[in-house]
This record gives C-alpha cells, structure tokens and sequence, in this order.
C-alpha cells in the first residue's frame, strides 16, 4: 500500500561487505529516483549527505558502512508512486563489490479511507427490505 504521506525522515543505510572501496578515487555515487544522495567514500565530506566519519576511504575492503537521512518532505515525493529505484554509480577504479546490502526506514501515515454519508441509507435501505421481505414471509407460511 502506498502511504500518503510521510512522517518525518526517512534513513538509507547501506553496508560493504566485501568490495575495492579502498582508496581515495573509489567511490560511490548513490541515486534514489534520480535525487542524489551524493557522493560517499571519496575523503569529501561536502558532497553528500551520508554520515560517514570524515566520509573517508575505508583502510581495508571489509565492512564498510554508510547512511544517509532523506527529508521527509523530499522522501514523500520519491515514493508517492509506491516505488523507489536506487543506483549506485562506481568510477571505473572500484573493481568489484561482491556484497552491498542496505535498507530504508521511514515511518508513514495512511490516510483513512471516508465512509461516503450514502453507506449508512444504504445499510438502512438493506434493513428495511429485510424487514418487508420477513413479514411477507410470515403471511405466506
């Protein structure tokens, strides 16, 4: 079900479990529905909005993580069609990452669905035939 509307930010976090992220011109681009989150893992905390310690290249190419917070009024506009597409787009220095994994949190309101004023003359209309039919049943038996 597509929410309606959102409440209050949504957070994107992602891991590495194994990849060449590992130097200064590897990096990762993240995209959701074309908005860019930007850039992360390039020693440049200014281009994006991930939570990353100094947004600096991981030593090693094991367990990296980052996450990234969406504003609420940005996030309820990317997924008023029920869908998300993200991409991360690497330079042709990251050779490979063999394990990414992630998810987004949010907290989202449904609107409640209005009873229209007619559901309740039709739920009368229902009863009065019922009512009609069974004393018309009463006369013929």
């Amino acid at each position: 079900m597509t929410p309606t509307s959102i409440s209050g930010d949504a957070v994107l976090s992602f891991a590495i479990e194994e990849g060449d992220v590992d130097s200064s011109s590897e990096h990762l681009d993240v995209f959701i529905d074309g908005f860019s989150l930007g850039r992360v893992f390039d020693d440049d905390p200014s281009n994006g909005i991930f939570d990353v310690l100094g947004d600096s290249s991981p030593s090693s190419n094991l367990n990296v993580s980052a996450s990234a917070t969406i504003p609420g009024a940005v996030f309820g506009g990317l997924i008023s069609d029920g869908f998300l597409s993200l991409r991360f787009e690497k330079p042709l220095a990251v050779f490979y990452i063999y394990k990414l994994s992630g998810f987004i949190t949010f907290t989202s309101a449904i609107a409640p669905v209005p009873l229209p004023a007619t559901a309740g003359r039709l739920g009368l209309g229902l009863l009065g035939l019922g009512m009609m039919r069974r004393r018309k049943g009463g006369k013929l038996a």
